[in-house]
Order: C-alpha cells, then structure tokens, then sequence
C-alpha cells in the first residue's frame, strides 16, 4: 500500500484514514472512441476532468454518472436503432459502435461501484473533498462540525 488508504481498499472502522487516495483509472474504464477505431468528433467523456479540481468527489462523481447515461442516450439516438425481437427490446449499431457504446454502459456501472466506494470512505462525515498532493488524487473526509477532522486531515 501506498502514503494514503486506497479508495475501494477495506476501511478499519475503528482506525479510519483521515487521507485516501482515488485512482480513476483503477474503477472506470477508459472510454476513449479512437481506441474503437471511431471518428475523433465521436461523443465521449473524460472522467479525469470531473476531478481536476476541488470539491466533494461523492458529488463529482454523482455527476460524472448522470453525464454518463446522458452520453448513452445521445450515442443511441446517433448511432444505434431499437427493434423489438419476441417482445423484447433491442439495439442495433452503426458499424463499430456497440463496443464503444458497450464500453460506456460498463463505465456507468463501474461508476455507480466507484460512487458506493466514496460513500464509504465519506463515512459519517459531511464532505470528501478532493485535493491534489505531489501527483497523487486524495479525497478527505470532511466535517464542518467536528474541528478536530479538519485538524488530522493536514
């Protein structure tokens, strides 16, 4: 392990971290079209940039899900088709696009673990704010209530 507790890793309830460390690339897969050989105006979604600065990561990461499924929804209406086979709905793709739009329903899934995790690692404080310390992405548990969090927490 690492300087700070991993984002995903079990959590000492009675020894909990005051610093844990999120690796993106370790929870979402990347969803990058020219890695599926697709157009580079191809929609997509960057989750690095929704922790560039900054903030609660449990609510960046709420948001990073719902812009998400709004991509899924903008890929089915570019670039596939419903038909309805024995009752039951289905897509049909443009050429080369059901892995990448694959890829990206598996990013939503993926997110939703990743939010769970945050959850936890948020605990019973109010906030996981994110920072940026010597290249690496931590996320503290904050508490505008309890002084001595903020305190652990430098």
């Amino acid at each position: 392990m690492g300087e700070y507790h991993l984002i995903g890793e079990p959590i000492d309830q009675g020894n909990r971290p005051a610093v844990f460390e999120l690796k993106i690339h370790g929870h979402l897969p990347l969803i990058e079209p020219n890695l599926f050989g697709l157009p580079d105006d191809t929609p997509t979604i960057d989750p690095h940039y929704y922790f560039i600065t900054s903030g609660d990561a449990l609510a960046k990461s709420i948001k990073l899900w719902r812009d998400i499924l709004e991509l899924i929804k903008e890929l089915h209406g570019k670039y596939a088709r419903p038909i309805t086979i024995k009752g039951k709905k289905k897509w049909i793709y443009k050429k080369g696009y059901r892995k990448y739009v694959e890829t990206v329903l598996e990013c939503a899934k993926s997110c939703q673990e990743m939010t769970n995790k945050l959850r936890e690692a948020k605990g019973p404080n109010c906030f996981l704010e994110t920072e940026w310390r010597e290249q690496h992405l931590i996320t503290i548990p904050k508490n505008p209530r309890v002084r001595t969090n903020i305190i652990h927490a430098q």
